[in-house]
């Protein structure tokens, strides 16, 4: 959903406490910060086309409504509270970020009567204080009001349908405001249909929601109440704006009736989110020394992924010594972080139950962890440091981190919570197993043309390519025909089938890009190779989602599906895996560091252990029944695999066998195995969940996860003022403060990947998830054509950092979205 809605939404997401009048003034704030941020991203694109009348009347609209936002502020602060409480801290928190957006205004102003690109810099700092205050606001909603969770699933549903629709009319509205006021007629009255339709929806939504939440008196109750009144004011401006906005209508008063209706839908969104807070039912369980002792893990790791990420700009950019420093910081952090997992799994009892198997393969990870992050150490500890080397060591570090944070959290999972299943029809299950066996082929194709543009003739990679590209557009053609088969989009099993298959469009089109690359005289092999990489994640992508589809859409009941033989089974081909993994890693490090003939050995070692995995998930399909049951597929599924990890580890043996090792595509060839052994890992632990019986609910670290990707991307923002900053005013560090944001940016496009892993996919959240990991990609390039231009072409830099930052705060506010879809959101396993 686009930035006018996801601001609304991210700056109340959430019921407020502090009595009636803090409650009022806080909504009110949320409002105007949301309209100011919704100006600054229009003054930005208009700016950007050049100066001009135009742009200085946005510009000064912006002035405008941020001095608005100030004044609100200011009298929430008055009303919520001394700042000693969490709802006056977070208040002021808010205020504070609006008093340091006035003056970056003023600079904005005076920028863009003058000068285009550091008119753009001071904006996107505008755009970064708006932001921080709308995370601010965001907070005091959490911290200023105790909701009391009354209501049912249905109700719930029926919440997320109505936001779901409201954004959908959100966005709409933003199109119809341009189209009209270009005056473009046929799109302007298409646009506003687009309003009238999701309105209306959203409307049946709320009323059948009135029934099916109940409670009168109560939170919930109230907000239901004050959004279909708002809902139904929309509805009577929307009746007026399309007369005015038709052909023969009041042109002039077209786009004030268009601005009534934003103020509404406003009104309208906000009331919806505060319900979706209220209006939630919370059922938790477990052990609190347990509970505790694991979120402590999360933070741990968090701590390290941090220091790491430190550390590997301190190795590139400082001295030795600063590299040597904040390496051993790292370390620390790593340690720590193990040392509280040892911990927690004395805590959290027998490691064959879900909840301490979590926790005991965690710990694991945290000790190859701390394995690697040793190896780390020598290698940037050497006399001139080994730069590549050494990042890529740290790079190694920081993927375990993420594979252990992952673990981590999915073990706060088991160890609270439970939750059910949704069904469909047996036409839709049986196209949904048809698309999943679609992408595991287009996966295998994929790996098989990657090993053979790297390896043989150019008509060979042609033709691989071309066996890819057709098992690729074979999986969105099924996809496409399940779209149709599993019904409304709206409900939990269709919403998956539909991501699957947009997804999967997705792979189409970089398939396209590879088929081009790939096909050049002469093959650029790295390129080709990256291209090809970049549609098998967009394949995984779909898997996880059409695998999540194939749960959704089944009638089976989270009944016991697996025998004792089975658990066994799937308990040891986890082991195996955690095993395979260590060996993979101890072979990345002995042919990076070592001779040919320990790192020939050591790949065979890993091998052997990958086989082992593979032997032994090849009996657990055996004792696991049907592949079409829960259980039974993510056997299946762990299965495929490690049939494309052992291809994987077959590419990786010739690599890494060679005369002399060409150690970078080595490292890339294990890397890739070990990418795979870690998808089969996931699916295994999905397996040692629906083998038991025991069903799972989205873990309550969800939103611990999303705050840890929002303030990754409020770095990013400030790195990037601060780069934009510097290179507007021609200093000698612009190079380097361009380096360090396109760094802070990769860090926070890890953080949101891992938000994906933690929270649950169904609607709105996942939703919300995969658009904010689509802007933090789109932000990812920019960043890293600033970091080469600045310093060299300054005017092209600030381009590309705005680009970037736009982008920023897009997943910003689909993360701080998000933060109120996820909570408690549930999702079988």
């Amino acid at each position: 959903m686009r930035f006018f809605l996801m601001m609304c939404m991210a700056a109340s997401a959430a019921a407020l406490q502090g009595g009636p009048a803090c409650e009022a003034s806080v909504t009110l704030s949320t409002a105007r910060v949301a309209h100011a941020a919704s100006l600054v991203l229009k003054a930005a694109q208009t700016c950007n086309q050049g100066m001009g009348a135009n742009c200085t009347k946005e510009v000064n609209d912006v002035a405008s409504a941020v001095s608005g936002a100030q004044k609100t502020a200011n009298a929430t602060a008055k009303e919520c509270g001394p700042t000693t409480a969490a709802c006056g801290k977070d208040v002021a928190v808010a205020q504070t970020a609006l008093d340091n957006a006035a003056p970056l205004v003023s600079k904005a102003q005076a920028d863009c009567s003058k000068n285009e690109i550091e008119c753009n810099a001071a904006l996107v700092s505008v755009g970064t204080q708006l932001t921080r205050a709308a995370v601010g606001f965001n907070q005091a909603g959490k911290d200023c009001k105790t909701a009391k969770k009354v209501a049912t699933p249905a109700c719930e549903e029926l919440i997320v349908i109505a936001l779901t629709d409201l954004g959908e009319a959100g966005d709409y509205l933003q199109e119809a405001i341009v189209a009209c006021n270009n005056g473009t007629s046929a799109q302007c009255a298409a646009d506003i249909s687009g309003v009238v339709s999701n309105v209306a929806d959203a409307s049946n939504a709320v009323s059948k929601a009135v029934t099916a939440c109940g409670g009168a008196g109560t939170a919930c109750a109230q907000d239901i109440t004050a959004a279909t009144a708002a809902i139904a004011s929309t509805s009577q401006k929307l009746a007026q704006a399309t007369a005015d906005c038709s052909d023969t209508g009041n042109k002039a008063q077209c786009i004030v009736d268009l601005l009534d209706v934003s103020d509404d839908l406003g009104h309208a969104v906000q009331d919806i989110i505060l319900a979706t807070t209220d209006c939630k039912s919370n059922f938790t369980i477990g052990t609190p020394v347990c509970e505790a002792e694991v979120v402590l893990v999360v933070t741990r790791v968090g701590e390290a992924s941090r220091a790491v990420i430190a550390a590997s700009a301190a190795c590139r950019n400082g001295t030795a010594a600063e590299c040597t420093s904040a390496v051993t910081t790292a370390s620390t952090a790593v340690r720590a972080a193990s040392t509280d997992a040892k911990r927690a799994v004395g805590e959290c009892g027998d490691p064959t139950a879900t909840c301490g198997k979590h926790v005991a393969v965690a710990d694991a990870t945290l000790e190859t962890a701390v394995a690697l992050m040793s190896n780390a150490t020598t290698t940037c500890g050497r006399t001139g440091i080994d730069s590549t080397h050494c990042q890529i060591d740290l790079f190694m570090v920081e993927t375990e981190l993420a594979r252990a944070d992952a673990f981590a959290l999915e073990s706060a999972t088991q160890c609270s919570k439970k939750n059910s299943l949704t069904v469909d029809t047996p036409v839709c299950e049986a196209e949904v197993v048809l698309v999943l066996t679609r992408i595991n082929d287009a996966a295998r194709d994929l790996a098989t043309a990657s090993n053979t543009c790297v390896n043989a003739s150019t008509a060979a990679c042609k033709a691989a390519v071309a066996a890819a590209s057709s098992k690729v557009t074979a999986a969105n053609t099924d996809a496409k025909r399940a779209v149709g088969e599993c019904g409304d989009s709206d409900a939990k099993c269709g919403k998956h089938v539909a991501t699957a298959s947009t997804t999967l469009e997705t792979a189409v089109a970089l398939m396209d890009n590879a088929t081009s690359t790939c096909g050049r005289t002469g093959v650029d092999k790295a390129h080709c190779r990256i291209d090809l990489l970049m549609v098998d994640t967009e394949v995984a992508r779909a898997a996880a989602f059409a695998a999540e589809a194939s749960t959704m859409c089944n009638g089976k009941k989270a009944e016991k599906l697996g025998t004792a033989v089975c658990e066994a089974e799937v308990a040891l081909v986890l082991t195996r895996l955690v095993d395979a993994s260590k060996d993979l890693v101890s072979a990345t490090s002995a042919c990076v560091n070592g001779t040919s003939t320990g790192c020939k050995s050591a790949v065979a070692a890993a091998t052997t252990t990958l086989t082992a995995a593979k032997t032994d998930s090849k009996r657990a399909v055996g004792e696991c029944g049907d592949p079409n049951a829960k259980c039974g597929k993510n056997v299946a599924t762990t299965d495929t695999s490690l049939d494309i990890a052992m291809a994987l580890m077959d590419n990786a043996t010739t690599t890494c066998g060679r005369t002399g090792i060409d150690k970078v595509h080595c490292q890339i060839d294990l890397i890739m195995v070990d990418t795979e052994v870690a998808r089969a890992a996931v699916f295994a632990g999905e397996a040692s969940t629906t083998c038991t019986g025991k069903n799972e609910m989205a873990s309550p670290l969800c939103t611990s996860a999303i705050t840890v990707g929002a303030a990754r991307i409020m770095d990013a923002l400030e790195q990037n003022a601060k780069a934009g900053a510097s290179c507007a005013n021609q200093t000698n560090t612009c190079s380097s403060t361009a380096a360090s944001a396109s760094t802070a940016v990769v860090a926070a496009g890890k953080a949101v990947n891992m938000t994906i892993v933690e929270c649950p996919t169904n609607a709105p959240c996942g939703t919300e998830l995969v658009a904010a990991q689509s802007a933090l990609m789109a932000a990812l390039a920019p960043a890293e054509i600033a970091a080469e231009k600045c310093g060299v072409d300054n005017a092209a830099c600030l381009a590309q950092l705005l680009r970037s930052s736009t982008s920023l705060l897009s997943g910003e506010s689909e993360l701080l979205l998000a933060n109120t879809a996820c909570k408690n959101a549930t999702h079988s396993l």
